[in-house]
Parts: C-alpha cells; structure tokens; sequence
C-alpha cells in the first residue's frame, strides 16, 4: 500500500473516531434522561399507591403505547411539547425532568422563595411607617 494510501485511511479512521465522540453528549443525556423518567414513573405510582405500566401512562399522556418506554430506554428522545405533556403529568419542574436538579419542583420553590422575600420586604416597610 502507497504511503499516501495509508495517509488516507488513517483520515477517515480519525474521522470515524471524532464523529464518535460528538455523538456521546447526545447518547449520555438520553441515559440520563431515562433513568431519571424511570425513577420519576416508579417515584409516581409509589406516591400515588398506583400500579401502572408504561403503556398505560403513555396512554394517558395522549402517546403511543411503547413511547414512554422508549424515552426510558434511550432509544427515542422526546420532542418539546411531549416534555410539557410529562412535566404536567407528573407535576415536575423541567430542571427536576432534565436531571438540572434533585428538587422535583425547583422551579416553584424558587418562586416560593421569592415571594418570602417579598413579603418580608414588605412587612419590613409596614413596619418602618
């Protein structure tokens, strides 16, 4: 084989691994997400002391019957609007759904926090007059 053959193949191999490595973030967040769904979906029936499959929330998410088990399992991610659709389904923030945090309902707390130190500062003023 011609060097310059040989210089060629070891390219493509270099590009083969490179396109390796781009893939990785996206095939991680589709673990992580379905781990975190998994957990959610178990969290949920165990809450709510109900015994549902998959395919019976996908169902009552308006989604076809494997869905949810192909979000769990990483081999679908889901679109926008599905992730609205669990969110309100399980009553969850989307930082809690995306792994952003460990507090189901960050974003609520956040804003539960922020009327506090309204209402402090308020009372603060009240006070003052």
């Amino acid at each position: 084989m011609s060097e310059e053959k040989k210089q060629i193949k070891k390219q493509k191999s270099n590009d083969k691994t490179e396109e390796k490595k781009q893939t990785k973030p996206r095939e991680k967040f589709n673990l992580d997400f379905g781990e975190r769904l998994s957990t959610i979906r178990k969290e949920y029936c165990r809450k709510e002391e109900k015994k549902l499959t998959q395919q019976e929330i996908s169902k009552e998410m308006g989604f076809g019957d494997n869905t949810l088990s192909s979000y769990e399992t990483g081999s679908k991610s889901p679109s926008i609007k599905q992730l609205a659709k669990i969110k309100k389904y399980y009553k969850v923030s989307y930082d809690y759904l995306l792994g952003e945090t460990d507090e189901p309902n960050s974003d609520l707390k956040a804003q539960a926090d922020k009327n506090k130190k309204a209402i402090n500062a308020i009372k603060n003023i009240v006070n003052n007059l």
